[in-house]
């Protein structure tokens, strides 16, 4: 593909939770020969492959009609061959009538298990609907196409050997109602282990530290024994499977990686309820590293073999070369 235009909130590798774009970035970079990506908050983005063109939309006084209005600019003007609208559907919204006026073929991203009213509207406007999981995305029918989720494996890597001190468990991630992290705590609380709670955000009774730039979760997360979630958006959290990537024992309370494993192996991570998660918690605790270790690059191996980045970019772009 000669060129391709991305729309992305955020372009920014300080930022805890979108910090992961510039690796997708950088990836589909390398699928084409000029990729344009235009975010909403561009941000510290240093480190681009040389191919790659950022420009930076902002959030003017006049809010949301002069954001909308510069997209659409930018559709009209665009010599781009196809677009991929990354996780934002109120962009695709605004840019997606003028790239269907000129027949640029567009994906959307989306890997949420919400189906807001305002996405059947814009999806309408997408050739494709791309997705990790097929619970990830409720819309698109024939035009949806699962993918996998995109973990930088190179980077995500396990340490050398489990760190010293008492098991510990991760939970990490953005903190809100939905992804149920008191549940966690309590599970940890009933399984006699020490929790470390990391990422933006906060709820009442629950003790967390402030989040860390997406650079530093690899360093994070080889730090601890375990990680567990208890999401219930009904998508993979991806967070889980970074843990994953980096070799971690993984154990989750929901059925969002239901879709993003094999399916023997998803039986050993997902549990049924709080009881559950915290019995599979003590017995990873008494299991001992091997074992721990063992489980973790099973894990691991999976991840690479159908989450990698490298491997999604290329789909993504032989998607969209396809429609």
């Amino acid at each position: 593909m000669r060129e391709l235009l991305m729309l992305t909130p955020v372009l920014d590798a300080a930022d805890p939770v979108q910090g992961f774009a510039l690796g997708w970035v950088n990836a589909l970079a390398g699928q084409v020969q000029t990729l344009s990506v235009a975010a909403l908050r561009l941000g510290e983005h240093e480190g681009l492959a040389a191919n790659v063109v950022p420009v930076g939309l902002g959030r003017p006084p006049a809010g949301r009609p002069a954001v909308a209005a510069r997209l659409a600019t930018l559709a009209a003007r665009t010599g781009a061959d196809a677009c991929l609208v990354h996780m934002n559907w109120p962009m695709l919204l605004a840019a997606g009538p003028v790239l269907r006026a000129r027949g640029i073929r567009t994906a959307l991203w989306w890997a949420h298990g919400a189906a807001p009213p305002g996405l059947r509207l814009a999806e309408k406007f997408a050739d494709l609907l791309l997705t990790s999981s097929a619970a990830a995305c409720r819309v698109g029918g024939a035009r949806r196409r699962v993918l996998g989720q995109g973990i930088d494996v190179d980077c995500f890597s396990p340490a050398a050997a489990e760190p010293a001190g008492p098991f510990t468990v991760l939970c990490a991630g953005r903190i809100a109602p939905v992804k149920r992290v008191g549940r966690v705590a309590d599970a940890c609380a009933r399984a006699g282990v020490r929790l470390r709670i990391v990422g933006p955000g906060q709820l009442p009774g629950i003790a967390s530290e402030p989040p860390l730039p997406h650079r530093a979760m690899p360093a994070l997360l080889r730090g601890v024994h375990a990680f567990a979630t208890a999401s219930a958006t009904g998508s993979p959290d991806k967070a889980a499977l970074e843990a994953m990537a980096t070799g971690l024992p993984v154990v989750a309370l929901g059925e969002g990686m239901r879709g993003a494993l094999p399916t023997k192996l998803a039986a050993e991570v997902i549990v049924a309820d709080e009881a559950a998660l915290a019995g599979r918690l003590a017995a990873l605790a008494a299991m001992g590293a091997a074992g721990r270790r063992a489980f973790g690059a099973r894990l691991r191996e999976a991840v690479v073999a159908e989450h990698a980045l490298a491997g999604l970019s290329a789909r993504i772009v032989a998607a969209l070369g396809a429609c």
